[in-house]
C-alpha cells in the first residue's frame, strides 16, 4: 500500500472544500424559470415592525387575486405560509402591546399627587398616560383582528388546497385498454409533432459549444478525479480494524467501504455539476444536462444505500444481514429497480413535451408505473423468501401485505386512477426508505451509547476513570441521554412521515407549533422544545461535574495534596453542581418559579412535622465538610464501632470496619451530637498499647530489655519513644505494659501482630514463660473434718 504524505492529505481536503464550496455556489446562482408566477408579491416586509394597516390590506389583495384567478394548490399553500408569517408578527404584536398595557397599568395606579401644588402638572401626566393607553388598545385591537381574519383565510385557503389536492389525486383518466389502442400512432408522434429541436436546445449542447468556459468542464472532472482518487487512498490507509461486534462500528466500517468504491465518480459528476453551473449561469431554461447528471449522482446514492444495508464490500458487514446465498439476487433486483428509477426520470426530464399529447403521455406513465410495481412484486417476493428462511412470521406478513397494496395499484392504474397509483406507490416508497432511515437511527442511538458505556476498549475505561465510576456501574447519565434522543427520533420519524403523506400545510405547521412554541391543557403550558431541552442539559451537566469532581480527587496539584481538603471540595462541588442542573433544566424546560414562596413555605412545614431528621443529617453533613473534624481516610472510634472513614455524603457518612469486609452508614447528626475520637485529626501516627504477662521467677530486667529491643527494631515504629512499664503483680503473672507510637495508626493490627509473634520468639530463646491462670483448690469433707488439698 502506497504511502500518503500529510501534504497530499492537506491538498486534497482543501480541493475537496474549494469543489464542494464552487458547486454550492454556482448551484444557488443559477437562476430558475417558474413555471406559473405567483399570485402574490408581498408588499410588506414581514422581518420589520408589523403594521396592522399594511397587513390587512394586503390580506385584502392576496383575496381578491385568488378569488378572480384560476386556483393553485402551490399558489394557495404559498399564501398560506405567507399569511402565517404575518399572522406570527401579529401574535408578537398582541404580546408586547399587553406587556405594554400592564406597565402603563401599573405606573398609572402609582401616579398619585404629593403636594396640592403638583395637581395641574400631575393631571397632564395623566392625560398623557390616558391617550398612550388608548393607542395601545387601539393598537391591540388591529392586531388581534388581523388573527383572527388571518385564521379565517388560513382556513378557508388550506381547505380550498384540500379538495384541489383530492380533486386532482382522484381525477379519472382513459382506462389503459383505451389508451392502449393509441400504442400505433405513438411513433408517428414522436417523428412528426416532438421537437426535436427544442430537446437539442433545452439539453445545452450548443451552449456548451458555444461558452468560453467549456475548458472547465474538463478542468473541473479532473480535479474531482483527483480528489476522489486521493480520498480514496486515504479511506484505505486510514481505515481502522474496527470491532465489528458493535452495532455503531458495524456501520461506520460499512459506510467508509461504500465511500471508498463510489467517490471518485460522484465527485467527477459534482465537478462536472460545478462546470456546468457557470457555464448556464443565465439560461432561457433550466439546463436538462444539469438534470440528467443531477439523477445519475441521485443513483450513485440510492446505491450507495442499497450496499450499506444490505450487501457491503468485503469484509464489511451488511446492517440488515440476511442470508449470503439470497444477498447477491436481492441486490441485483434492488440496483434494477434504481436504474428503472433513473430511465423514468431521463424520459421525464426529455420528453415531458407540450408538443406530445395527453393520451401518449397517460399511456407512458401508465406503462412505467405498471413496470416499476411488477419489479417491486418481484422483489417482495425474494425478501418473502428469505424471512421464510429465517422463520420470522413478522416480515413475512409485511412483504405479503406490500404485495398486495402493490397489486391493488396496478388495479387502479389500469382503471385509469393513474394520479392515486401513483401518488400511493411514491409513499409506499417513500416510507419504506424512511422507515429503514429511522430504525437505522435507533440502533445507532443504542449502539452508540452502548459504545461509551462500554469497558472493554482502553478508552472506554479512560473515559470512566474521567468521570469516577467503575467498570461494574451504569453511567446513568447516559441512559437519560440514550431515552431523550430515541425520543427525538420518533419524534422526528412522526414528522417525517406526516410530511411524506402530504398532510396539509396547516396541520403540519401546527404540529411543529405545538413541538416548537408548546400548547396549553387547562391552565398548564406544555413546551415540548424546551422540556426537551432541559432533558438533555441535566445529564451533560452532571456529567461536567463528574469529571471536574474526578479532576478534583486524583490530581493534587489543582488545589491541595491533602486528599481529605480535595474530597471535602468534591462532595460540596458535586451537590452544587447537581442542584445548579436541576435548576437550569429546569428554567430551560420553561418550569415558572414565581411560586418558590409557596413551595419554602410547604418546605418548612414539612421541615417542622415529618422532615426534622433529614435536615438534621444535612446541616450536620454540612458541617463536617466545612470544618471537616474528621476527613476521608482517618481512623475513628463511634462507641463502639471503629473503622475508617471511606466517604462523607451529606446525609451520612460511609465507614469501612476494621476487618476491610463491610461498610456501616452513620447517620451525619450522629458524629455531631456523639463523642467521636479521631486517631487521626492532626497526623497518622498513632499509641500501640500491648499487656504483656510473665511467670513469677522471671528475670524482669531481663524482659523489659527483650521488649524495649523487639519495639525498637520495628521500622513502623518511632525510636526512641517507645515506654516499658511494669504494671503490678497479677494473680498468676507479673504484667508488664508494651506502649509506643506507631507511624501509621491504619497498621496498628499488623504491627500489633508483628511484634506478639517477635516478643513469642524472644521469650522462648530466654525460657521465659507466659504462664496460665493458677488456682489452689481446696475440698472439705464435712462428714471427717479432715482437709484435703
Amino acid at each position: 500500500m502506497q504511502h500518503i504524505s500529510n501534504q497530499e492529505y492537506r491538498l486534497s481536503l482543501i480541493g475537496l472544500i474549494i469543489l464542494l464550496s464552487f458547486n454550492n455556489f454556482l448551484l444557488a446562482a443559477v437562476p430558475t424559470n417558474k413555471l406559473t408566477e405567483s399570485v402574490f408579491a408581498p408588499s410588506v416586509n414581514t422581518d420589520v415592525d408589523f403594521d396592522p394597516q399594511a397587513a390587512n390590506k394586503q390580506l385584502d389583495q392576496l383575496s381578491i387575486k385568488l378569488s378572480i384567478q384560476n386556483l393553485n394548490r402551490t399558489d394557495l399553500e404559498n399564501a398560506v405560509e405567507f399569511l402565517n408569517k404575518l399572522k406570527q408578527k401579529a401574535s408578537l404584536c398582541v404580546e408586547q402591546n399587553n406587556q405594554a398595557l400592564q406597565k402603563l397599568t401599573a405606573t398609572t395606579n402609582n401616579t398619585q399627587p404629593s403636594d396640592p401644588k403638583e395637581t395641574s402638572e400631575l393631571q397632564t401626566y395623566q392625560s398623557y398616560l390616558a391617550n398612550r393607553k388608548q393607542l395601545l388598545n387601539d393598537r391591540l385591537a388591529s392586531c388581534q383582528l388581523f388573527i383572527l381574519r388571518a385564521n379565517e383565510a388560513i382556513n378557508a385557503f388550506s381547505h380550498t388546497a384540500q379538495n384541489l389536492a383530492a380533486d386532482a389525486l382522484f381525477q379519472n383518466q382513459a382506462n389503459i385498454w383505451i389508451s392502449l389502442q393509441q400504442l400505433r400512432q405513438i411513433p408517428q408522434e414522436l417523428h412528426h409533432q416532438f421537437d426535436w429541436q427544442q430537446l437539442y436546445t433545452n439539453i445545452g449542447f450548443e451552449q456548451i459549444y458555444q461558452s468560453k468556459y467549456n475548458w472547465l468542464l474538463l478542468v473541473m472532472a479532473l480535479l474531482g478525479g483527483w480528489l476522489g482518487y486521493q480520498g480514496q487512498r486515504l479511506i484505505q490507509k486510514r481505515l481502522p480494524h474496527l470491532n465489528t461486534q458493535l452495532f455503531a462500528y458495524t456501520v461506520l466500517h460499512s459506510l467508509l467501504r461504500v465511500c471508498q468504491r463510489y467517490l471518485l465518480l460522484l465527485l467527477v459528476l459534482s465537478g462536472t455539476i460545478a462546470a456546468l453551473s457557470l457555464i448556464f449561469l443565465a439560461p432561457a431554461a433550466p439546463s436538462s444536462l444539469q438534470q440528467l447528471i443531477l439523477g445519475f449522482i441521485l443513483l450513485i446514492g440510492y446505491n450507495m444505500i442499497v450496499e450499506l444495508f444490505f450487501a457491503p464490500p468485503q469484509p464489511a458487514q451488511p446492517i440488515i444481514p440476511l442470508p449470503y446465498g439470497l444477498l447477491p439476487l436481492l441486490k441485483k433486483r434492488l440496483m434494477l429497480f434504481g436504474k428503472i428509477l433513473l430511465l423514468g426520470y431521463i424520459v421525464t426530464i426529455l420528453f415531458n413535451s407540450p408538443s406530445l399529447s395527453e393520451t401518449t403521455r397517460q399511456l407512458f406513465s401508465s406503462l412505467y408505473l405498471t413496470g416499476l410495481a411488477l419489479h417491486l412484486i418481484r422483489t417482495l417476493w425474494l425478501m418473502n423468501k428469505i424471512a421464510i428462511a429465517q422463520k420470522k412470521v413478522w416480515p413475512k406478513f409485511l412483504y405479503l401485505t406490500l404485495g398486495g397494496l402493490l397489486i391493488a395499484i396496478i388495479a387502479a392504474n389500469w382503471l385509469g386512477h393513474t394520479p392515486l397509483a401513483w401518488f400511493i406507490l411514491i409513499r409506499a416508497i417513500l416510507t419504506l426508505l424512511a422507515i429503514m432511515l429511522i430504525w437505522t437511527s435507533h440502533l445507532l442511538v443504542i449502539s452508540g451509547f452502548d459504545t461509551l458505556s462500554g469497558t472493554q476498549a482502553q478508552w472506554q475505561q479512560s473515559f470512566r476513570q474521567h468521570i469516577g465510576l467503575k467498570k461494574t456501574v451504569a453511567i446513568p447519565e447516559l441512559i437519560w441521554l440514550r431515552l431523550v434522543l430515541i425520543l427525538l427520533v420518533w419524534t422526528g420519524a412522526i414528522w417525517l412521515l406526516l410530511k411524506i403523506w402530504q398532510l396539509p400545510v396547516t396541520d403540519l405547521d401546527r404540529f411543529l407549533d405545538a413541538m416548537i412554541t408548546g400548547f396549553t391543557i387547562s391552565d398548564l403550558s406544555i413546551v415540548p422544545s424546551r422540556i426537551v431541552t432541559g432533558l438533555i442539559t441535566f445529564p451533560l451537566i452532571i456529567l461536567m461535574t463528574r469529571w471536574l469532581k474526578q479532576q478534583l480527587l486524583t490530581r493534587s496539584d489543582l488545589l491541595s495534596p491533602n486528599r481529605g481538603a480535595r474530597e471535602a471540595l468534591a462532595t460540596i462541588i458535586g451537590y452544587v453542581g447537581f442542584m445548579l442542573a436541576a435548576f437550569i433544566s429546569l428554567l430551560l424546560a420553561g418550569v415558572n418559579f414565581s411560586g418558590l414562596t409557596l413551595i419554602a413555605g410547604a418546605l418548612s412545614v414539612g421541615i417542622g412535622f415529618g422532615l426534622q431528621n433529614i435536615v438534621s443529617n444535612f446541616i450536620s453533613g454540612l458541617i463536617l465538610l466545612i470544618e471537616r473534624p474528621i476527613k476521608v481516610g482517618d481512623r475513628i472510634v463511634v462507641g463502639t464501632l471503629e473503622g475508617h472513614v471511606k466517604k462523607i455524603s451529606i446525609r451520612s457518612t460511609q465507614i469501612r470496619s476494621t476487618d476491610q469486609f463491610s461498610d456501616i452508614i452513620v447517620p451525619n447528626s450522629q458524629l455531631i451530637a456523639e463523642r467521636v475520637t479521631n486517631l487521626m485529626l492532626h497526623d497518622s501516627e498513632g499509641r500501640l498499647s500491648i499487656p504483656i504477662g510473665v511467670a513469677y521467677g522471671s528475670d524482669t530486667t531481663l524482659v523489659r530489655q527483650i521488649l524495649l529491643q523487639t519495639a525498637n527494631e520495628n521500622p513502623a515504629i518511632l525510636p526512641n519513644r517507645t515506654e516499658i512499664w511494669f504494671k503490678e503483680f497479677g494473680e498468676s503473672s507479673l504484667n508488664f505494659e508494651l506502649r509506643c507510637i506507631v507511624k501509621n495508626i491504619d497498621q496498628k493490627y499488623e504491627i500489633t501482630s508483628y511484634l506478639l509473634l517477635a516478643i513469642d520468639q524472644e521469650f522462648r530463646k530466654h525460657n521465659i514463660e507466659i504462664p496460665f491462670p493458677q488456682r489452689d483448690i481446696h475440698v472439705y469433707n464435712h462428714a471427717s473434718s479432715t482437709v484435703r488439698t
